[in-house]
């Protein structure tokens, strides 16, 4: 009898061991989820207590989640310690902007929140984005170094994006994920059309997989043509997909879901395989243009791609011109530096394309090995408008004139609009007005014309020599 007494004791002091241990393994647990342990901050369930409290007391709130896009290139280019520096800044930054008022908290990987009581205008929540994104981009000192910071922000109103934690962190996180999409520096409000633009963009993924396994993409050719001479001097390469039983899928859908999967590394290698391909059927002298997606840079592969693609053409390397726009350049600047230099070092030609558009900075043009300016159409499209338009393409001629670097212009589509970019000093153009994209069949007919007509009449008219060659 007295052994079983022991027995059963010794039980019940083992369960009740054993129930302290998961409970503070549980407890444990949840406080992780509530306290990030490298920043100190709230974690989502924390941050999710401090917004139901705040509309629990009345108080309307703007909050805002920041992805500090840089923070991926800082930790692969440098290591983990120099990823806890910024991360560490980053709550130290955001604890200063919330003030005594506000809550912090540490979403998840590089996604930080802020909830700023008392804003419900939409206006001043912006302002007081901007203010914060520009406040945590300043670059973070490291062993020496100053590290850049790009960031991207979301913004969702209470009540009027949710009335409760739940709905508005869902919210905020379709907001987030549709600025992540865009260059750096992007803010986005919640709204329902966001949310089935998501759903559009997942739906596409599966597409580009069937369309890289199945060959289904395509290239159209987009003409050049040099305003002096009059010559047709190459084509831009524009990738399209026709997907059975969906037709025509937009390049402005389809490009930002490839970036966001890393598709868009193959999808380049191809593109730029298949204009080269296509373009030594033609005499040397016509170049074929490329774009080039931000996220390839980032694969560390470019370079070594491009170099196999031309040597195994044998596609001479002068004839094919590598398009980036300004947002690359905003990311780690030494290595896009590195990248596109050791890319003009294989023989290809860089060039910045949409110049004045959203970043344009002067140092880019001394910074970086360009070797032309590509206008943005939207200078063309707004000229009418806004007769400083014609002042300020002037001034973009005048520039590039100076630092020796010829200038294309796209959307040209008036025979007027060809008259003016040619008489401010504009060496190339490209728009609807001289030739729409093609097929590849189209393409090599458009170059044959090119050839008979400058042996055969040498002083035609422009507009008589387009009408002919389109």
């Amino acid at each position: 009898m007295n052994e079983m007494l022991i027995y059963f004791f010794v039980g019940v002091i083992a369960a009740s061991l054993l129930g302290l241990r998961t409970l503070y393994a549980e407890r444990a647990l949840r406080s992780m989820r509530q306290i990030d342990s490298v920043t100190g901050l709230q974690g989502r369930e924390g941050f999710a207590k401090a917004i139901d409290r705040l509309l629990a007391a009345g108080k309307p709130c703007a909050i805002v989640a920041l992805d500090v896009s840089s923070l991926r290139a800082i930790t692969e280019t440098h290591d983990w310690e120099a990823g806890d520096t910024v991360l560490r800044e980053m709550a130290r930054r955001l604890g200063l902007a919330a003030g005594r008022r506000g809550s912090t908290a540490r979403l998840a990987g590089t996604d930080f929140a802020i909830a700023l009581p008392g804003i419900t205008d939409a206006l001043i929540a912006s302002t007081a984005a901007r203010r914060l994104m520009t406040d945590l981009e300043q670059p973070v000192s490291w062993n020496g170094q100053q590290l850049r910071l790009t960031v991207n922000a979301g913004i969702a109103l209470a009540p009027k994006d949710g009335t409760n934690a739940a709905s508005l962190l869902h919210a905020l996180s379709t907001t987030l994920a549709a600025a992540k999409k865009e260059r750096p520096g992007t803010l986005c409000f919640h709204d329902a059309r966001v949310e089935d633009e998501l759903a559009k963009r997942r739906a596409t993924e599966p597409m580009i997989r069937d369309a890289l396994a199945k060959q289904l993409f395509s290239l159209a050719y987009q003409p050049v043509f040099e305003l002096g001479s009059r010559r047709l001097k190459g084509f831009e390469a524009l990738l399209r997909l026709n997907y059975p039983g969906h037709g025509n899928v937009s390049p402005a859908v389809l490009i930002p879901v490839a970036e966001e999967t890393g598709l868009i590394n193959a999808i380049g290698a191809w593109t730029v395989a298949e204009a080269c391909r296509t373009a030594l059927n033609w005499p040397d002298e016509y170049k074929i243009a490329v774009n080039l997606s931000p996220v390839q840079f980032r694969s560390g592969s470019l370079n070594s791609s491009i170099r196999d693609t031309l040597q195994a053409l044998q596609f001479p390397a002068y004839r094919l011109e590598l398009e980036v726009t300004e947002g690359l350049l905003l990311e780690d600047t030494d290595y896009v530096k590195t990248q596109l230099t050791a890319l003009e070092e294989t023989g290809v030609r860089i060039v910045l394309d949409d110049f004045g558009t959203g970043y344009s900075s002067l140092s880019y043009l001394w910074q970086f090995p360009f070797r032309k300016l590509k206008i943005d159409q939207s200078f063309l499209r707004n000229m009418e408008a806004n007769p400083q338009v014609v002042g300020i393409l002037r001034a973009i001629v005048a520039l590039a004139r100076s630092l020796g670097l010829p200038v294309t212009v796209e959307g040209v589509e008036t025979l007027e609009q060809a008259d003016l970019m040619r008489s401010l000093g504009c060496d190339e153009a490209q728009g609807y007005h001289l030739g729409r994209p093609m097929s590849q069949t189209e393409a090599a007919a458009l170059v044959l014309r090119d050839l008979a007509a400058r042996a055969s009449a040498p002083d035609m008219e422009w507009h008589n020599r387009i009408a002919a060659a389109s």
